[in-house]
């Protein structure tokens, strides 16, 4: 396995894109879930 001097520079922006990408995409989830839930809880109010 061939090392390179720049792969672990890569690796560490890759990781840190990808944990800012995770944090995104867990906010949007976070805002449908909790818009989600607040449609289904207006519905079941409406019942």
């Amino acid at each position: 396995m061939e090392v390179y001097p720049f792969s672990g520079e890569l690796i560490l922006k890759a990781i840190s894109f990808f944990q800012m990408m995770f944090r995104l995409c867990r906010k949007a989830v976070g805002n449908l879930l909790r818009h989600s839930l607040k449609d289904a809880s207006l519905q079941l109010l409406e019942v």
